[in-house]
């Protein structure tokens, strides 16, 4: 069965076909399949275009191509409607950096994920303006309590309602 797919996959990838502009768009999506639905780690995919004879293969090419794809991609969820949604927030860390995430309880979709320099309020309030002007409106935030998420919140909700939402919130 491998020998199979490695054949077909050599005969989909094969140098002339390469040589086309939509070859670009298939080993694109190629690359995507591998990392996203296989999980694939890079230097992994970066081999199987080897094997597969592709000229460009290399492990710099394959994280260039993906971040490219990510460049491209929203961090807020778009809809293109109105919702009325319980935020649940949170911040998580990578290397020492914030990560600011907003999820919906009920389906767990990631809302908004952001980057961010640090966790204040005015920080959480500029995330939360950002899920109001993608049509997210909340009528409530669950956290774990933070002094910047729920600054950031009262401050959203100041500006934008000029009244206060219920908060709910698990003690920790």
């Amino acid at each position: 069965m491998i020998g199979m797919t490695m054949l077909c996959l050599s005969e989909l990838f094969s140098i002339q076909r390469l040589e086309t502009v939509s070859a670009k768009f298939e080993l694109d999506a190629f690359i995507a399949l591998m990392r996203l639905e296989g999980q694939v780690p890079i230097a992994r995919i970066s081999e199987i275009l080897r094997v597969l004879g592709y000229p460009h293969d290399s492990i710099g090419m394959v994280s260039e191509r993906l971040t490219f794809f990510g460049s491209c991609l929203s961090n807020t969820l778009n809809i293109g409607m109105p919702y009325l949604i319980f935020y649940l927030s949170d911040e998580i860390f990578a290397l020492g950096c914030p990560i600011l995430v907003t999820i919906d309880p009920v389906s767990t979709a990631i809302l908004r994920i952001e980057l961010a320099s640090d966790r204040k309020g005015d920080t959480w309030k500029k995330h939360f303006s950002e899920l109001k002007d993608h049509q997210f409106i909340a009528k409530g935030l669950g956290s774990d309590r933070g002094a910047g998420i729920i600054n950031g919140f009262q401050a959203y909700v100041r500006t934008r309602f000029g009244a206060l939402i219920i908060f709910m919130s698990s003690p920790i």
